[in-house]
């Protein structure tokens, strides 16, 4: 996608062989310091009939962005590659798409963009309820012996919502996946992630990685609005 396509990010999951079922969450992520604008012309843009048929999309705010350079991010959630591609053309297509991304692009730095898609999920997100949350970047070498230790420990260890994307379309070096830890505050997260990965469980659990698993990153993110659709 060309830059100026605000949608190449994050939440049912499933594996599917099916391109068209799909989930694709695309994301944007870039430095401002005029986060108040963004929300304000998506509001206008999203609540207005041009915006028919688009698909969810949500902004983050990175406060502790550890090696990410981003301040905030917009992610788009669709069912579907279709889907994604119809957002794009509602987006780049029509009037009021156009005014919001020649006002979004005046106030914003660029700083990368890509598309994951969830496959596997634990837990029952809530957007309006979990809104911190802490997402870690993987480089993953064997995807299948990955997922299925991951899968056993987090079934029987998490204590929040917790979801793992593939990053098809990575926007980050050397990223293959990151996984998406939410809870309702920063006390909350810090609880479960001490009690999971901080037990001698979750110890044995990093171990068991070892030579298939690079952390990446971490980054803490706050979500700062929905647009449900």
């Amino acid at each position: 996608m060309i830059k100026k396509t605000l949608f190449l990010f994050l939440f049912v999951i499933l594996v599917s062989t099916n391109l068209k079922a799909i989930p694709i969450h695309a994301y944007y992520c870039f430095n401002t310091q005029q986060a108040e604008t963004i929300v304000n012309i998506f509001d206008e843009f999203m609540g207005s009939s041009g915006s028919k048929g688009a698909s969810t999309h949500r902004l983050y705010a990175f406060p502790l962005n550890g090696e990410n350079l981003a301040t905030h991010c917009i992610v788009s959630e669709s069912d579907t590659p279709d889907q994604h591609e119809k957002n794009v053309k509602i987006f780049e297509g029509s009037a009021g798409g156009q005014k919001l991304l020649g006002t979004f692009f005046d106030i914003v730095e660029p700083v990368t963009e890509g598309a994951g898609t969830p496959i596997a999920s634990y837990g029952n997100l809530d957007p309006k309820k979990h809104t911190v949350s802490m997402l870690i970047d993987l480089k993953i070498n064997n995807d299948e012996e990955f997922l299925k230790t991951w899968s056993i420990f987090v079934k029987k260890n998490s204590k929040g919502p917790v979801t793992l994307f593939a990053d098809y379309f990575t926007g980050v070096q050397g990223r293959t996946h990151y996984v998406v830890i939410s809870s309702e505050s920063l006390n909350d997260l810090i609880n479960n992630l001490n009690s999971t990965l901080g037990s001698e469980e979750g110890r044995a659990f990093s171990l068991s990685l070892r030579g298939n698993r690079e952390i990446l990153g971490r980054s803490l993110i706050n979500l700062v609005k929905s647009w449900e659709k």
